[in-house]
């Protein structure tokens, strides 16, 4: 589930694949990225459900 939910946050075009310019994206933001964006990126891919909060799974998940 935490690797579907990583691709997801990759696949900004939703087109089930990661393309180059969203490769290059993802790895500039691993890489370069401001810490702001890196958590905000980290959060998206915790909130399983997409809701904008995390529940006590998600923050489960988190902990393991």
């Amino acid at each position: 589930m935490y690797m579907e939910n990583v691709f997801q946050s990759f696949d900004t075009n939703k087109d089930g694949k990661i393309d180059f310019m969203e490769y290059v994206a993802a790895v500039h933001l691993i890489l370069h990225g401001k810490l702001e964006d890196k958590l905000k990126w980290s959060f998206k891919v915790y909130d399983r459900d997409g809701n904008g909060c995390l529940d006590r799974q998600e923050v489960k998940h988190i902990v393991k």
